[in-house]
């Protein structure tokens, strides 16, 4: 093949922009923080493997369940430092993992026409209204709007456990998450009390040698839902 027959080659043009795009991945990623890097590389890793198993719905039933007692947010925008006193979730636009999870069993597993309660909705309704209504005359209106994207992110919540556990098998299922979550939290703070520190799934470790350990949810250093 001569070099005109090579330039003229779209295979080679398209694996040059393949190798371009990859190394540009490779090092935005090796800039990102750590919680991102982790919650892509737990997505890459989860996704694939509940979309292989015989009854995908049930797995992402699973999977939810598990993820309601794991305290992972994932910040879209960065947060503040936390403060000793007055701290009030969330500081920065995010969406708790649960949320995500919910989705996931909805698509793969959930009843349609969807379950839900009508006082649950209007009082989910009432909470994003009047939080929205509080935005303008308050001194953190970005803080307000991160409250009201949380409203619904809760809500998608209420709406996976009401309409993917759909008869005795699922809800036996639930149950045996439930109980090996407990199982592992145990192990967790058992750990966490013997090093002194508490660590997330986002890879954080917080040293705190001289004070009480505050735990919640699984590998979390605050509570979870």
């Amino acid at each position: 093949m001569t070099r005109h027959e090579t330039l003229a080659n779209p295979f080679l043009w398209l694996c040059v922009a393949f190798g371009g795009a990859a190394g540009l991945s490779v090092v935005r990623v090796a800039e990102m923080p750590n919680r991102w890097v982790a919650a892509a590389v737990a997505g890459a890793v989860v996704a694939p493997a509940i979309l292989m198993t015989r009854r995908p719905g049930r797995a992402a039933l699973a999977a939810f369940a598990l993820s309601l007692q794991i305290g992972l947010v994932l910040y879209l925008t960065e947060p503040p430092a936390s403060a000793g006193v007055g701290f009030s979730w969330p500081t920065s636009l995010a969406l708790p993992l649960g949320s995500l999870t919910a989705l996931a069993a909805l698509a793969l597993g959930g009843r349609w026409p969807l379950r839900w309660s009508r006082g649950v909705t209007i009082s989910a309704g009432l909470l994003a209204l009047t939080t929205a209504a509080s935005i303008p005359g308050s001194t953190e209106p970005f803080i307000g709007f991160c409250h009201v994207v949380l409203v619904p992110a809760y809500f998608v919540i209420f709406l996976a456990a009401a309409s993917t556990v759909q008869d005795g098998s699922d809800l036996e299922l639930v149950r045996r998450v439930l109980m090996a979550t407990l199982v592992l939290q145990c192990a967790v703070y058992f750990a966490q009390t013997l090093l002194g520190a508490t660590f997330t799934p986002a890879g954080e470790w917080i040293t705190q040698p001289d004070a009480a350990l505050r735990y919640g949810g699984t590998v979390g250093e605050r509570p979870a839902m």
